[in-house]
């Protein structure tokens, strides 16, 4: 919790936003009429909207509306502190400038570059003749002057390679080579460097002083730590019960019926999950299993080598094991006792 940055806060204020989202529509789903009267799924075994209606009320829906109540103030303090905006344009996170008289200035000076820069861009153009107003053929900006950003200058100047003639044929010494790219030629000026460098002056400043503020801001975040556990768990359930229902609809899954006081494991029609979608296997031969603690409580397998004796058997235990863990099973049927 201490390590976590200005990035992390704004990540959990996406992931909470999102979630609110996926909240609203869970709770119109389990108020719906659907809900209350669907029929019976096609992926068997009974069980429509009605009847797990009242399931996913109560170990999702309330859940998740318990844990997204914890997070108010939390999405307060990071509205009131990052600047959101500049954080979908850039995906930096930084103060807002409101937040503090001195950030408001620096992002005004730094907007001011950033202009300086764009006008000295349009001077180029200019100069260069590759403005729009002086192309016979009128094509789009990719023939235009632009500004990219760089590893080791900042900021460049960037033209298609057809125009490289043109700037080096320009003002000796005025345009200075940087780069050339498949397909680009990068270049600078002096006047560039130093807008660049201005330009570096306020972010550091900017960066520096916003330092003490965050670890505050994190700090209180922070408080909400057991609020985020919260709604990881939900999270948690409905990653893996979405992934079973999408598993169980695209594989012809069955419900299986679970006895706490079974004796006996009767699979009709049964597969191997993992086999069966392998990209060597065409048609996955299914096979019934029935099995009596008191009549038939050992199975001998006998057959070939390769013939498949092993796959029989643990598709059995994988069918037990996925019936145990609340998905359903790839099986026209399935009975089980609750394994110890």
């Amino acid at each position: 919790k201490l390590k976590a940055k200005l990035d992390d806060l704004v990540k959990t204020y996406d992931a909470v936003i999102h979630m609110r989202g996926a909240g609203h529509v869970l709770k119109e789903y389990v108020s719906s009429p659907a809900a209350a009267g669907g029929s019976a799924s096609a992926a068997g075994g009974g069980g429509g909207g009605g009847g797990n209606r009242e399931s996913l009320r109560e170990y999702i829906v309330k859940p998740l509306k318990q844990a997204l109540e914890g997070f108010e103030n939390f999405l307060q303090l990071v509205e009131h502190t990052v600047d959101l905006d500049e954080y979908q344009r850039s995906q930096r996170c930084i103060l807002h400038r409101t937040f503090d008289q001195r950030f408001t200035q620096l992002a005004k000076e730094k907007d001011d570059i950033a202009q300086a820069i764009e006008d000295h861009r349009r001077r180029v153009e200019s100069d260069l003749g590759l403005d729009r107003g002086n192309r016979k053929s009128g094509k789009g900006s990719d023939e235009l002057v632009t500004i990219k950003d760089d590893g080791q200058h900042g900021k460049v100047f960037r033209v298609t390679k057809k125009d490289q003639k043109t700037v080096e044929g320009s003002k000796k010494g005025r345009y200075r080579q940087v780069r050339i790219n498949k397909g680009e030629y990068l270049f600078t000026t002096s006047q560039l460097a130093g807008y660049v460098k201005q330009l570096t002056e306020k972010e550091t400043e900017y960066e520096d002083r916003q330092k003490n503020t965050v670890y505050r801001a994190v700090r209180v975040g922070s408080t909400h730590w057991p609020c985020l556990e919260q709604l990881a768990d939900v999270v948690a359930k409905i990653d893996i019960l979405s992934t079973f229902a999408l598993i169980a609809n695209n594989h012809r899954y069955n419900k299986p019926t679970l006895e706490p006081d079974g004796s006996v494991v009767c699979l009709e029609g049964s597969r191997h999950a993992l086999v069966e979608i392998q990209h060597h296997t065409s048609h996955f031969i299914p096979n019934d299993v029935h099995m009596d603690r008191d009549a038939s409580r050992l199975h001998i397998i006998t057959g070939p080598n390769m013939g498949g004796k092993s796959t029989y058997i643990r598709q059995v235990a994988l069918v037990s094991l996925m019936a145990q863990i609340g998905s359903f099973v790839p099986c026209k049927s399935a009975r089980l006792p609750i394994f110890n």
